[in-house]
C-alpha cells in the first residue's frame, strides 16, 4: 500500500509506475484506487470518472448496507495487463 495524507507526494505516480513494473516482472497486479479524486483511475484511461457505476467507493457501500456485491468481472477493469478496481 503506498499511502500519505499529504499532496503531491506522487503516490498516484508511485502506484501506477510500480503496478506496470510488477506486471512486467511477471506478476499478477490489483490496483485499487481509493483516491476521492481518482487520479488513478485517470492514468489508466478512463477520462470520465464521474459515470463509473461500479468504484471501490460503491463496493464499500454495497458491503456496508449488505447489499449484495457486483460479479469482479463488472468492476475489475485491465489496462495493459494490469488489473485495477477505479
Amino acid at each position: 500500500m503506498i499511502g500519505s495524507q499529504k499532496g503531491g507526494t506522487a503516490k498516484t505516480t508511485t502506484t501506477f509506475n510500480l503496478a506496470y513494473c510488477l506486471r512486467k516482472m511477471g506478476k499478477r497486479v490489483l490496483a485499487v484506487d481509493f483516491d476521492s479524486q481518482a487520479n488513478l483511475t485517470t492514468c489508466f484511461g478512463v477520462e470520465d470518472t464521474g459515470v463509473l457505476d461500479d468504484t471501490i467507493g460503491h463496493l464499500m457501500m454495497a458491503q456496508i448496507e449488505d447489499e449484495k456485491m457486483p460479479s469482479p468481472k463488472k468492476y475489475i477493469r485491465t489496462k495493459d495487463g494490469v488489473d485495477f478496481i477505479p
